[in-house]
């Protein structure tokens, strides 16, 4: 016969998971200050127009499609898919930790 003693310390999870919600929360507004840091600036209005509403990111003018199609040297790759490219960098550093 085999037997297995498991037991798991619920207060360490319970502070893993409080934690790591804690990171996620701050998930949105990083994520935001990403897309602008990776927003073409001439004038500054792509940036300023570029607002965080909720958990949505919304690049309130006209030309957002092409500046996000690479048509800026100072964005070739837009600004979706860098920030994309963070968000999944912070979750895997967020659950690295445990």
């Amino acid at each position: 016969m085999i037997k297995i003693d498991i037991k798991v310390d619920t207060r360490k999870v319970q502070r893993a998971i409080s934690t790591a919600s804690n990171e996620l929360k701050k998930l949105p507004t990083q994520a935001h200050r990403q897309f602008v840091s990776n927003t073409p600036k001439r004038s500054g209005n792509a940036r300023n127009k570029t607002k965080l509403l909720g958990n949505n990111i919304k690049a309130g003018y006209q030309y957002a499609t092409v500046l996000d199609k690479g048509y800026s040297k100072q964005a070739p790759r837009g600004m979706i898919q860098p920030t994309i490219d963070f968000i999944k960098r912070k979750i895997e550093s967020i659950f690295r930790k445990f």
